[in-house]
């Protein structure tokens, strides 16, 4: 995770091309112009990231003098969230929310792997930062394409890096190398490795390959990120592997318009309608999901719809919210574990509920996947009880096997708990 607060800075351009072959410090100052120029049009861009995790077990990941022995997968897990710069500021939401909630990616993404300022932090702080050290390599080819190439490094007291673990954060110095095109100057590779990292913040490496592209937004060429890779060991023998990429980027606008019309009349009798009420604890909501969900196409981040299968009742037996209303939620968790027991942990947070013109709040955790089905395979040889209870508990379901897929019309249940409450007991 990234945190920055610097200034822009620009610098005067000089027609270095026009007197023939620029110098590596025309070079340089080109292509600060070119990504200060970007930075400054930094507005209201929202972008598709999709992200796969890969966890491997790394024997002595940070002992650098042991033998550290053959990576082995075990738990994968992919994500697709909403990003976008408003104001120089990066601010997140997953994807089926469609609703930017938090400028901290660790409030969307709570566990696992994760970093921000692909858009604007790192090119702020190496680029518009003075006391970055550069270093010229030459002029290579990548993918045919001539291309300018540096080293840099951002010492402790210029740096804006902080690499955040479970209970401990630090600023970080670091270097790594970019590339240019040699014909326009704009960035097109970007690689970023931490230095000096505390232990206390329980890691021992963090490294980004990030790659740019030029984007048509509204009419202009914008300069964004196009897919990055992060890398991490920590000291607990852990080595992740962070794999983004970015789609479907575009201009957004928050626009209303204002529309009179004639007043009506005033009914005699008037109906209620329920706006957001939150639902009371312990009411069972069964669902049948509109869209299918599996372990191909599916990912954490995306919205969920489902249709009630049964009423759902007040203590007194009056019913609340008819059979037939829609469920809107997303998809909380999607984590594939390989270590032994080849399992998928399915999580669906529920947001609300609506019959006709009535809306409820809902906060609801699953209930196992057999329940309310008599003579189910619950318990059965390839559907283990425990785990699917204990699943259940914590806000999933437990999807035995490496593959999985509730189809359309598959049917589930969750029980309504405390507005406030948290998933796990």
């Amino acid at each position: 995770m990234l945190s920055f607060l610097l200034l822009l800075l620009l610098l005067p351009l000089t027609d270095a091309t026009a007197r023939g072959s620029p110098n590596q410090f025309e070079i340089l100052e080109h292509i600060k112009l070119n990504v200060q120029v970007q930075l400054a049009r930094y507005a209201n861009y929202t972008c598709v990231q999709t992200v796969e995790r890969t966890y491997y077990e790394e024997r002595n990941a940070c002992i650098g003098s042991q033998p550290h022995g053959k990576r082995r997968a075990f738990m994968h897990d992919r994500l697709r969230l909403d990003v976008a710069v408003s104001e120089g500021k990066e601010i997140y939401s997953l994807h089926g929310e469609n609703n930017f909630t938090s400028s901290n990616i660790t409030h969307v993404i709570p566990e696992g792997p994760r970093t921000s300022g692909q858009f604007t932090g790192f090119l702020r702080n190496i680029f518009t930062t003075p006391g970055t050290l550069f270093t010229f390599k030459g002029q290579v080819s990548i993918d045919g394409q001539a291309a300018y190439s540096f080293d840099y490094g951002v010492q402790l007291l210029r740096s804006t890096y902080l690499v955040q673990g479970t209970n401990y954060g630090s600023i970080v110095p670091f270097h790594g190398s970019f590339t240019v095109n040699a014909d326009t100057f704009e960035l097109m590779q970007l690689s970023v490795i931490a230095d000096d990292i505390p232990m206390a913040t329980g890691m021992c490496a963090a490294s980004t390959e990030m790659d740019y592209q030029m984007v048509n937004i509204s009419g202009r060429p914008a300069l964004l990120p196009a897919s990055y890779v992060m890398k991490v060991e920590d000291n607990h023998d852990l080595y992740t592997v962070n794999r983004n990429e970015y789609s479907q980027c575009r201009e957004f606008r928050g626009e209303s318009t204002l529309i009179f019309k004639p007043v009506e009349p005033v009914a005699t009798a008037s109906t209620h309608r329920v706006v957001n009420e939150q639902l009371p604890a312990g009411l069972v909501l069964e669902g049948s999901l509109d869209n299918p969900i599996d372990d191909k196409d599916s990912y954490q981040g995306d919205s969920v719809e489902a249709t009630l299968t049964q009423p759902v009742k007040r203590a007194d037996g009056k019913t609340l919210i008819p059979k037939g209303a829609k469920l809107y939620g997303v998809i909380s968790k999607l984590e594939e574990h390989s270590n032994g027991l080849d399992f998928w942990l399915l999580g669906i947070k529920l947001e609300r509920a609506e019959s006709g013109e009535d809306s409820y709040l809902v906060n609801a955790r699953p209930l196992p996947a057999n329940y309310g089905i008599p003579h189910s395979r619950f318990g059965s040889e390839r559907v283990l009880a425990r785990q699917d209870e204990e699943a259940a508990r914590h806000g999933f379901w437990f999807m035995d096997g490496s593959h999985f897929k509730l189809g359309k019309h598959a049917t589930r249940s969750w029980r309504t708990i405390a507005p406030n409450a948290k998933s796990a007991e």
